[in-house]
């Protein structure tokens, strides 16, 4: 019933790919060609998500680092990413966060659940927005994302203690797309307040684009220090390192 009437609007109302323009051919308003334009990360670091070169050896991919993560290893202790921060992405981004296209809601999950983490966790939580961007904005795009994931995949955390944790953004720090790193860290080193225990708890944090990894170490720094037992980090996105080089 639920296809019948799926097929039913999409003969009446049907999608347009936000990229090329033409009818999508399905639900979602991207293309299969379009889709298959984005670019996968295929070969990222196992810590931190950064896109790598293909030339690593292959006896590396479980313990693959890039340089920064070799030097100073992140306070989260992973990162799943599965498409790097391309035009294309971008303009699906900015359309949805910046223009306010919610009707890319549902892409922009189905783009997150491209690559599902390999394990459980006790709590999934979306990142913080501070409450004048989310006024501004109109919504937060990680709350959107971790709604969606929760309603596909119910089981994916226990949820155990989401009613007593609660994360505050307790800054506005801007928009950072052209900070640097250090001032992104410097920013973020103040952000983030943890309300509530989360003792021996594996805690996933759900965002749209992994730049720097400034905000995601802050907050998960915090969230060790409420008592978390690991911090992952999971996004649509991973940005690569200026020139293309980890």
């Amino acid at each position: 019933m639920v296809n019948k009437i799926g097929s039913l609007l999409d003969g009446l109302f049907p999608a347009r790919c936000a990229l090329c323009g033409l009818r999508s051919g399905r639900t979602l308003p991207l293309c299969v060609h379009c889709e298959g334009n984005l670019t996968p990360n295929h070969h990222p670091c196992t810590r931190c998500g950064l896109p790598l070169s293909a030339t690593i050896e292959a006896q590396t991919v479980h313990n693959r680092r890039c340089g920064s993560c070799q030097r100073q290893q992140p306070t989260f202790s992973g990162v799943t990413a599965p498409w790097i921060y391309d035009s294309n992405l971008a303009r699906l981004l900015s359309r949805w966060k910046y223009q306010r296209d919610r009707q890319l809601s549902l892409l922009m999950v189905h783009l997150l659940l491209h690559s599902m983490p390999a394990k459980r966790t006790d709590i999934l939580l979306p990142m913080p927005l501070n409450w004048r961007r989310q006024l501004w904005r109109g919504f937060n795009q990680s709350a959107v994302l971790a709604d969606g994931v929760m309603r596909q995949y119910p089981r994916l955390a226990s949820g155990k203690a989401t009613e007593a944790l609660r994360l505050r953004r307790t800054s506005s720090e801007g928009a950072q797309a052209k900070l640097g790193a250090r001032q992104r860290a410097a920013l973020s080193s103040r952000c983030f307040t943890v309300t509530g225990a989360c003792e021996n708890l594996d805690v996933t944090v759900i965002d749209d684009v992994l730049t720097t990894g400034a905000t995601a170490n802050a907050l998960a720094g915090a969230l060790l220090s409420a008592g978390a037992r690991t911090v992952k980090v999971w996004c649509i996105a991973r940005t690569p390192a200026p020139g293309g080089n980890p």
